[in-house]
């Protein structure tokens, strides 16, 4: 699974994951033990360019730096 995600070149601490122990059934009905993993990302998508040079650099900075 990570190196699915890391395929994205979207580091695997970027997410934010949700771990649950579930069971799944196989195709005889026998009882199998299962991890099911739910990760959950923000992309931010810039539609214009800021004017002010300054001003923008600041702001993809910040947004850059988030975990």
């Amino acid at each position: 699974m990570i190196e699915q995600v890391e395929a994205f070149n979207i580091p695997f601490d970027r997410f934010e994951w949700k771990v649950y122990k579930i069971v799944r059934r196989d195709e005889h009905g026998e009882v199998i033990p299962a991890v099911k993993a739910i990760g959950m990302a923000t992309f931010l998508c810039v539609l214009g360019a800021e004017s002010n040079k300054i001003q923008s650099t600041y702001l993809l900075g910040k947004f850059a730096s988030k975990p």
